[in-house]
């Protein structure tokens, strides 16, 4: 125990800089069983300065995000699974950042519109809207439930349009169902329907 102990002392003082920074990051984009770990590290870092900075880690982190929410468009384009990641990055620091105990609020309209992107996206990608809003949903509706409703309008045009595989619709369904539940758990019996084969013949 000892041994684990310094061990976790001396990966957190490596950490201790912008480039470990932007590596934790990074491997968040490319591994998305990573980011809640990432996240987690992050968090558990916001206190530190971050050498020759003047700014909190905080600004360090979301410095990283807002430069990769603006070019989000080529990320995606390159790779949809990156972006994937990206989405659950954003959405998760979303979920665990506070500054005095308050969510970053500013980060509302990030988050929507980069969900937004999903809708139209492959069945992964419908897959990581489905975890990202059911994990955030809530704490969306208690921010800005306007523009929540503005994201759940494009699932719902989503699925009025038909373009998707039965799977998928099922998916954005189930999405349309929590929020008229105000993202509480849906109960054994809905979940099932929703995960039934013969769903994929509606």
């Amino acid at each position: 125990m000892a041994g684990r102990g310094r061990g976790r002392g001396v990966f957190l003082n490596k950490l201790n800089d912008v480039a470990a920074g932007n590596h934790i990051y990074d491997r968040c984009l490319s591994n998305i069983d990573f980011i809640s770990v990432g996240v987690s590290l992050f968090n558990s870092l916001l206190p530190l300065q971050v050498p020759d900075f003047s700014q909190k880690f905080r600004s360090v982190v979301l410095n990283l995000v807002q430069q990769d929410f603006k070019g989000r468009k080529g990320i995606r384009y390159v790779s949809t699974e990156k972006f994937a990641c990206f989405t659950s990055v954003l959405c998760q620091i979303f979920i665990t950042f506070r500054i005095k105990d308050k969510l970053l609020s500013p980060l509302v309209g990030p988050v929507c519109e980069s969900l937004e992107d999903l809708i139209t996206g492959d069945a992964n990608e419908i897959d990581t809207l489905f975890t990202q809003l059911q994990d955030c949903g809530k704490l969306l509706q208690e921010c800005d439930a306007a523009r929540l409703e503005q994201l759940m309008m494009a699932v719902r045009r989503e699925i009025i349009a038909n373009s998707k595989s039965p799977r998928s619709r099922s998916t954005l369904l189930q999405l349309v169902e929590c929020h008229a539940r105000n993202w509480e758990p849906l109960g054994a019996d809905i979940s099932k329907f929703y995960c039934d084969p013969q769903v994929d013949g509606l």
